[in-house]
């Protein structure tokens, strides 16, 4: 899906944003201005690949899970959107622990920790003190924590996981479970029976006879009160203790099986659910007896992780495999309000989650679909993520989503079907052409009346907002896979092949041409503009690769290419590419000037000469493991882009666009996020900021830098900025300075014009309207790594 661009003008409130910890002489010197060679940064939003291994809730409505290469995922709503992140993309966490909503830990590979004081909002990494794999963690309200691992290792922390030392556990067995029920009671288990136990807070730990086979592992354990706890693991073998561990029953747990390990177990009060490999979940009202459900999928997954808020409340998640198990994965979180029948909350779309388009309709709402029907929207500019299935066939998918409004979207796949809303996804209905079951290969929607659909080899149009579509005959024998138009008439398909097909007519006729100039490529992506606004197409792009073409996909030996035009056609010349470019999917130009292309492994090109010169950035998409799919923005500065393994990455631009979203519920103004709503962030760096104070060389962001939020409810504006500063001083020097604009007037010194400063103390000013300092509520703490700043701003003093 091809958008055109339109000017528009959002009126909003206007903000600039000052961090200083100089002088005032300092701050008087020349303004430098920072570089700004590629103008902004991508992130990874979301992404499908990958193994969860632990899930853990605090209420109802917030769960946190974690898993391979540095995911972290959270819910603040039971599920009904979920926010993705990667901390670590390097090591793969393996548990994650609590205590209440805004202190918890991660725990992984080769001693990886993360600790946050937010709920999450914010992680900064620890250290154990040696690089063993730690399995397990258990973090009490009173700041203490332990963590358990390879070679049997213990370590305990006593400041929120800041600090750890070593406690012995006399084995040298893997450990892989562990639970605290107070300072001093706790538990740990592992390889081959192992079962320990302290009762002075790991200071000694002692041997327990669990009667567990001796060659079988420990995966799970679990305590609900200091006498009655719970352990199973291989071959689905489980042991119940009603004495603190000082004599084990034999529970027969309906899954014993030499080829079936449970995995992971969890109680609440009485009722109890576990989770093992080959897709099994089993549940208990007394803990003794047991119910194996449903399998919640075939063999080719696990369940690595159970919780159980309540009986009505119960979560799993794990990882989808290969049979045989090949090492790639991909993860889901299924939910039952029941104990008895899950269904998918996030994640779940098959082995190979890939995501194939997204439209990005407003800087607030996105849609992307992908494999297996698969749709996701956000509502929050791409901070959080809710999923569903339109189909329940595994083997449909959907090429093409193209949305002109936030509620209306039409999205196209195989077997001919067009699904279309118009209640931002809330239903969807199904439209078809008579008589075409072949595979739609892109779509695109001018307005709420209008649009193309790409077929094998015919085009289709639409009129009546897909009520019919009509077929046209397009002349050749190749597949149409993209579609840029600049109106409602005039536009281009490529056709991966080396030629493009072209229309003026509102798809009434398309025309197929196979340029000479350009007969090397095979073209998978196509833009076109009307760069002097008369009404006709002039420069036109083409991007795709030289090599072959199997499986409708670039085959090695291959090479990117992007071939230009700047007259409709009449001469080409192919753009100089980066050495080594790998092949090239997708392109989107904003103007003559400036554009995108994305491609294989993850690949991004830059351009600001309209394609004279393009340069690489940074995608966050691990090499090897993927290729975009496609690109859209709302406008230059803020875009998105989908890719295999499904990958969500996010474009923020420089400048200071941050987007404010509506706060559900009170924010308490005390220095702490943790009761603030997920959405947009603003951060900035002396690298990303558009003017520097000071001379070179430039603070790096751990000695400043911050990231802005804002909220709002009916009467007042909210916001937070966390400061990272490697030195805080408190005693008025440190600051941040915010200047706004309330009535976005552009007219500086008006009563709804402010400029704020709080500082590291705690006190705030109004510069232009010190009589007002005393109306803006302010409060400030410090933090592990800096220190966080709120401020709440009555309604009115905007002018609102």
């Amino acid at each position: 899906m091809k958008k055109i661009f339109i000017p528009i003008i959002f009126l909003a409130l206007a903000l600039s944003l000052f961090l200083t910890t100089a002088s005032p002489d300092q701050a008087s010197q020349a303004e430098s201005q920072a570089p700004q060679a590629i103008p902004g940064a991508w992130s990874t939003v979301w992404r499908g690949s990958g193994r969860l291994h632990d899930l853990t809730c605090v209420d109802d409505m917030t769960c946190f899970a974690t898993g391979d290469d540095g995911m972290f995922v959270k819910t603040v709503n039971g599920g009904d959107s979920w926010h993705f992140e990667v901390l670590d993309p390097d090591h793969d966490f393996y548990a994650i622990s609590f205590a209440g909503a805004a202190r918890g830990l991660l725990v992984g590979e080769t001693g990886r920790v993360y600790r946050t004081e937010d709920g999450g909002a914010t992680w900064r990494p620890g250290a154990a003190p040696d690089t063993f794999d730690l399995n397990a963690v258990s973090l009490q309200n009173d700041g203490r924590a332990w963590t358990v691992g390879q070679d049997g290792v213990i370590y305990h922390s006593s400041d929120w996981g800041a600090t750890w030392t070593p406690q012995t556990s006399n084995t040298t067995r893997h450990l892989h479970a562990v639970q605290f029920l107070d300072a001093n009671t706790g538990f740990a288990a592992g390889d081959k029976a192992t079962v320990l136990a302290t009762n002075d807070g790991g200071a000694t730990w002692h041997t327990v006879n669990s009667t567990f086979p001796s060659w079988a592992n420990i995966y799970a354990l679990h305590f609900t009160s200091d006498q009655i706890g719970w352990i199973a693991g291989q071959a689905g073998l489980m042991r119940r203790t009603t004495d603190g561990g000082a004599t084990w029953q034999t529970v027969t747990s309906g899954l014993e099986n030499d080829s079936l390990d449970i995995l992971d177990l969890h109680f609440a009060g009485a009722f109890g659910v576990l989770g093992g490999i080959t897709g099994v979940i089993a549940t208990s009202v007394d803990g003794v007896n047991w119910t194996k459900q449903a399998d919640i999928a075939s063999n080719t997954r696990d369940v690595n992780a159970v919780y159980a808020f309540s009986p009505t409340d119960v979560w799993a998640g794990g990882g989808i495999k290969s049979a045989p198990d090949t090492g790639v994965y991909a993860w889901w979180i299924n939910h039952s309000d029941d104990g008895v029948n899950f269904t998918r909350s996030a994640g779940d779309f098959g082995l190979n989650p890939h995501l194939e388009a997204i439209s990005f309709p407003s800087k607030d709402v996105a849609y992307v679909a992908g494999k297996q029907s698969s749709i996701g929207k956000t509502t929050d500019g791409g901070e959080t993520w809710s999923w569903s299935q339109l189909t329940d066939k595994p083997a449909h998918y959907f090429n093409g989503i193209s949305c002109p409004t936030a509620d209306q979207c039409w999205t196209a796949g195989r077997y001919g079907w067009i699904y279309a809303t118009a209640d931002g996804g809330q239903t969807w209905s199904l439209q078809q052409a008579s008589g075409y079951g072949a595979p739609y290969y892109d779509i695109v929607m001018l307005d709420e009346s209008n649009g193309h659909a790409a077929g094998n080899p015919v085009m289709f149009r639409t009129t009546d907002g897909g009520k019919t579509w009509l077929d046209t005959t397009t002349g050749g024998g190749n597949a149409n896979v993209d579609i840029s138009m600049i109106d409602q008439y005039a536009g281009w398909t490529a056709t991966r092949q080396a030629s493009y097909r072209w229309t003026t007519s509102g798809g009434q006729t398309w025309r197929r041409v196979i340029p000479d100039d350009i007969a090397l490529g095979i073209y998978q992506g196509v833009q076109v503009l009307d760069a002097d606004d008369n009404g006709d197409i002039d420069h036109a792009w083409l991007v795709g690769c030289k090599g072959p073409m199997v499986h409708e996909e670039c085959s090695e030996p291959f090479t990117g290419m992007i071939a230009h035009t700047p007259d409709n056609g009449t001469t080409w010349s192919y753009q100089t590419l980066p050495e080594d470019t790998l092949p090239l999917t997708d392109i989107i130009m904003f103007d003559a000037n400036h554009g995108w292309v994305g491609g294989y492994e993850g690949s991004l090109l830059y351009t600001a000469d309209g394609g004279t010169s393009w340069e690489p950035v940074e995608s966050t998409i691990s090499p090897g493991q993927t290729l975009i799919t496609e690109l859209d923005f709302v406008d230059a500065g803020r875009g998105m882009a989908t890719a295999y393994g499904g990958y969500i990455i996010r474009f923020a631009g420089p400048g200071r666009t941050l987007s404010s979203y509506e706060q559900p519920g009170a924010i308490e103004i005390d220095g702490s996020p943790a009761d603030w709503y997920q959405g947009g962030q603003l951060y900035l760096d002396a690298d990303n900021a558009s003017t520097v104070l000071g001379d070179k060389p430039w603070p790096l962001p751990i000695d400043i830098s911050a990231r802005i939020y804002s909220r709002w409810t009916a009467d007042t504006l909210f916001m937070l900025v966390e400061i990272t500063d490697n030195v805080v001083v408190t005693e008025g020097e440190d600051a941040v300075q915010i200047a706004i604009d309330g009535l976005n007037d552009k007219q500086w010194g008006g009563a709804d014009d402010h400029l704020l400063t709080i500082r590291a103390d705690g006190t705030v000013s109004d510069e232009l309207h010190p009589d007002q300092s005393d109306d803006f509520t302010t409060g400030v703490a410090l933090s592990g790594n800096g220190w966080v700043a709120e401020v709440a701003i009555p309604a009115p003093l905007l002018g609102r």
